[in-house]
């Protein structure tokens, strides 16, 4: 056998382990050169010690008691591996991935001890910032009111967050394991339409409000509003489709009524007789806008709507009519007679607040003055022709 250019302490002496050989007695018969210089001791205040009470560790309570184990265990033929609190000079302490492990003669027969060290103090501190990102990452992620889920590229859950069992019925679980997926749980009739939007969102879009109807555990059916945007690594890989699940049953069940009411106001400006009623938003844009003489003025419904008051009157109509608006909206009924061209016209406004005590909308009504009162041989149902 050739003969190697160096000795093995040589070689020990210079790898960033750090490395100590023990007696069966625990005591220290060698470390190497990183823990001489790691340490503010020397060479023979560490060696004939015994390895398990030495300064570096005692400081803690238990870790002594610890290593003593783990050189037993060694001595016993098992490989131990733990992590210890050390302080190899007084102004730091590291924290050290201990592996003691068996020395064996040619017989077979334990004759020491290795204990190999790696300090892995930097990284306890990023495993120590992983785990408190990911504490506020799940705390605000499993306390949202929405339900907040990620599915892998391959279309099974990798995250759900408890909100869908407010939502759904359904665990977190239960999605988790692949008992139930998004579309399993859609209406019958919108499972085709929810397939084809997943389709579409692992395509790579975003979308927002998107809305089906759900099928609860209990039967009862529930409309939600979903959003998702498209997730990718630091290299543009494909992380799968983040979304985010809202319960739009009431918000639904208000825009219901909200049209069965613009319905109603329909209804009524479009038989109000001999003249017109317009419902304004807070802004004074047209609602609604019908009446008999709606067809006689230069502008139709359709030009209407949605449009403010006065970008359809001419401003000097504005200007006399703004002083009655002002006054509605502070929440006083006005009713006043105005010329316009060569007839009168009696003017109501109401003001309606909503549930805030704010005002919303305003009624308005206007009526050829000459027509507000009803002749005697007349009902207040049969309008003039």
């Amino acid at each position: 056998m050739p003969q190697l250019p160096v000795s093995a302490e040589a070689v020990l002496d210079e790898v960033s382990l750090l490395i100590a050989l023990l007696s069966t007695d625990g005591i220290t018969l060698y470390v190497n050169g990183e823990v001489l210089r790691r340490s503010a001791d020397d060479y023979e205040s560490i060696v004939g010690r015994p390895f398990a009470t030495s300064k570096w560790w005692t400081f803690r309570p238990g870790q002594a008691e610890q290593i003593s184990q783990a050189i037993d265990r060694a001595l016993q033929g098992r490989v131990t591996h733990l992590d210890v609190e050390a302080q190899l000079v007084p102004s730091q302490r590291i924290i050290v991935d201990f592996e003691l492990r068996p020395l064996r003669s040619e017989g077979g027969a334990i004759v020491a001890v290795v204990a190999q060290g790696r300090d892995i103090t930097d990284q306890r501190a990023v495993e120590r910032k992983l785990r408190e990102a990911h504490f506020r990452w799940r705390t605000v992620a499993d306390f949202t009111v929405d339900w907040e889920l990620w599915l892998h590229p391959g279309g099974h859950f990798l995250y759900s967050s408890p909100a869908c069992q407010r939502i759904t019925g359904y665990t977190p679980d239960e999605f988790m394991e692949g008992k139930l997926s998004l579309v399993q749980i859609a209406h019958p009739d919108d499972r085709k339409r929810v397939a084809a939007l997943i389709t579409e969102a692992f395509s790579g879009s975003s979308a927002r409000s998107q809305r089906w109807r759900i099928l609860r555990r209990d039967g009862q059916l529930q409309w939600v509003s979903v959003s998702w945007q498209s997730v990718f690594d630091d290299n543009g890989k494909p992380m799968g489709v983040r979304m985010s699940v809202r319960d739009v049953d009431e918000l639904r069940q208000a825009e219901e009524h909200q049209q069965r009411l613009l319905a109603a106001y329909r209804t009524l400006a479009r038989h109000f007789p001999r003249g017109l009623v317009a419902l304004l938003d807070a802004e004074l844009r047209f609602v609604v806008c019908d009446g008999p003489v709606l067809d006689s003025l230069p502008f139709g419904q359709e030009s209407i709507i949605g449009r403010r008051v006065q970008e359809i009157v001419d401003e000097a109509l504005f200007a006399r009519v703004q002083p009655l608006i002002a006054k509605a909206m502070g929440g006083a009924e006005v009713a006043e007679v105005l010329s316009v061209g060569d007839a009168d016209w009696l003017v109501h406004l109401t003001p309606i607040r909503d549930e805030r005590g704010r005002i919303a909308h305003l009624i308005a009504s206007a009526v050829r003055s000459r027509d507000a009162w009803v002749a005697p041989d007349e009902t207040p149902t049969s309008p003039r022709r």
